[in-house]
């Protein structure tokens, strides 16, 4: 059948590819999730500029790991038949991917900032504080981007939704910011409550870009026929 038709092609990824894809993904939230403006629990005061550089090296010192990691757990544990079938995105639609996302993003945190539901220093920085969430929320989309390949072929758009945004980038998200609940008492709460409303809201985008915009029309028959005709 003719591809085209379909508005999709599929390609074999090889499992390292697999693994950097994780990565990277990981990393983008690590490096930019260490540089949000929460000024009242870190050192900024006493250490200014410095402790922008700090961080700023605390992030690239989690994204080089990340990507080792994930390079070499791929590579050791995936067989080397394994393969994942990829779905090409066009750029028209990765825009308005990182454009749902983004805005998603914001809007939540906008709301979670001014009614004090998510603890922040947009009072005392907003500029910045606003910058980094807007900053973040591409980010957030760019991830999506990066992953989603691996999961394209789910048919079911709640599941893949769920293995996407919830057990994959939402679950890192939590889990990297439940470390500042371990370093300062009595954050924890906090820590839980806006990286899983952020999870939340990535997840809820997510569906509706699964559902309308990155939709594939391809069945498992189609994708069977596909790759024994390549």
């Amino acid at each position: 059948k003719n591809l085209l038709f379909y508005e999709v092609h599929f390609k074999n990824i090889p499992k390292l590819q697999i693994g950097l894809r994780f990565g990277l993904a990981f990393a983008i939230l690590y490096f930019f999730g260490m540089q949000e403006v929460v000024i009242e629990y870190s050192p900024f005061r006493e250490w200014g500029s410095a402790f922008v550089k700090y961080q700023f090296f605390m992030g690239v010192g989690d994204v080089i790991p990340v990507l080792l990691l994930c390079g070499t757990v791929a590579w050791f544990s995936l067989d080397n038949n394994t393969s994942s079938l990829i779905q090409a995105i066009n750029r028209a639609k990765k825009i308005k991917v990182v454009t749902i996302i983004t805005s998603s993003f914001l809007i939540e945190r906008a709301i979670g900032y001014e009614t004090g539901i998510i603890t922040s220093s947009c009072n005392t920085y907003p500029i910045p504080c606003y910058i980094w969430t807007f900053l973040f929320g591409i980010m957030l989309g760019c991830s999506y981007l990066v992953l989603y390949p691996v999961f394209a072929k789910e048919q079911d758009k709640l599941l893949l939704s769920i293995r996407l945004t919830v057990l994959t980038i939402g679950v890192n998200w939590m889990l990297f910011n439940s470390f500042i609940g371990l370093i300062f008492s009595g954050l924890m709460p906090q820590a839980l409550l806006r990286s899983g409303i952020d999870a939340l809201v990535l997840f809820l985008a997510s569906f509706v870009i699964n559902k309308y915009i990155v939709k594939s029309e391809i069945h498992a028959k189609d994708v069977f026929e596909l790759s024994s005709n390549s």
